[in-house]
């Protein structure tokens, strides 16, 4: 009779399996950080739109009352951070700073002279470095609150009009980063 023999269970993965395995946690790996960095891209764009209108209402409520804004400087504004927001003064460097990581300054803007002769007095906030993914959503978040909206040196919503969608979308993917000035005119 003749013996057969067993041969021995294999034991462990072959590399073909461990090289399978490997790729497929890869595939998920990408998946999953292209999904969080979009959530949080969105959720940064939505709370530096609700920053920029706290900021802005401060503005109108402390200078506004007077009509007078050529007081405001960005540090006259970054030396009373109990009226702004959490997280907009950097509490090393004192310096205004936005959900990105660049930096807010705050300035007169120009008179603007109206159909009656009138100057109006306002303000400008200039939003530096803003993920030009985010810079649609930082626009359109914030536009019912300002005058005028330029992105990259560029007017995306001229004063007291609408912003211009398709405006917002060519200056807002010039760069990878966006400068975003929002200007407030009082009456």
């Amino acid at each position: 009779m003749k013996i057969i023999k067993r041969k021995p269970k294999q034991k462990g993965f072959t590399l073909i399996e461990l090289l399978l395995i490997v790729g497929f946690i890869s595939i998920a790996s990408i998946g999953i950080y292209s999904t969080a960095k979009l959530a949080v891209n969105t959720r940064s764009a939505a709370v530096e739109a609700t920053h920029l209108k706290a900021l802005g209402d401060v503005l109108v409520n402390s200078y506004g009352i007077a009509g007078d804004y050529s007081l405001v400087t960005t540090n006259t504004v970054a030396q009373n951070p109990s009226m702004l927001p959490n997280g907009m003064v950097d509490s090393n460097s004192g310096n205004l700073v936005n959900e990105f990581g660049g930096t807010i300054q705050v300035q007169p803007a120009p008179d603007l002279i109206n159909m009656a002769g009138t100057p109006l007095h306002g303000f400008t906030i200039i939003d530096q470095n803003i993920d030009a993914k985010a810079c649609i959503k930082v626009v359109t978040n914030a536009e019912g609150m300002f005058t005028q909206i330029q992105v990259n040196n560029q007017v995306v919503q001229p004063v007291f009009g609408q912003v211009n969608p398709d405006a917002l979308a060519v200056y807002c993917s010039q760069n990878d980063m966006a400068s975003i000035s929002f200007t407030y005119y009082g009456f």
